[in-house]
């Protein structure tokens, strides 16, 4: 069931060069993803069967792999400087995620461009970071699932 797609956006190797650019990029990344009618069908299935032990090991196993993934974009930040050493990558990528999985779990809105750029510079701010870049849009396809 987890293998709805093989391409992890955490392990894409987008390297902007920028922690904000790569909070872009993997959140736009994330954001398609999850617009696929197939995957959030899996997203919403597997969210209902949190009583079966088996599917709650895979899917914490799943989200695993996907931070880590993910929190290498706050290593290099922190390598470049952008961050403190300090940083949690887990809950600066629970803070870049959240919005767009509440919109798909919860209150159904559109996940658009506006989303991811609110989103990161939501991200960045808990971390005491300003987004200086200007928005980048990312073309994903249209749900009406």
């Amino acid at each position: 069931m987890w293998a709805v797609d093989k391409q992890d956006p955490s392990a894409s190797g987008s390297h902007t060069g920028t922690l904000e650019g790569d909070l872009r990029a993997l959140l736009g990344q994330v954001v398609a993803l999850v617009e696929r009618p197939e995957v959030r069908r899996v997203i919403l299935t597997v969210v209902s069967l949190t009583a079966d032990d088996e599917v709650v090991a895979a899917k914490d196993a799943f989200w695993e792999e996907r931070f880590a993934g993910a929190a290498a974009i706050v290593t290099r930040a922190v390598e470049r400087g952008e961050l403190l050493a300090e940083t949690d990558p887990y809950e600066l990528i629970e803070n870049l995620a959240a919005p767009p999985y509440f919109r798909l779990l919860v209150t159904r809105r559109a996940l658009d461009d506006r989303l991811v750029d609110r989103s990161v510079e939501l991200a960045l701010s808990r971390q005491g970071v300003r987004s200086t870049s200007p928005p980048v849009h990312f073309t994903s396809p249209s749900v009406d699932d």
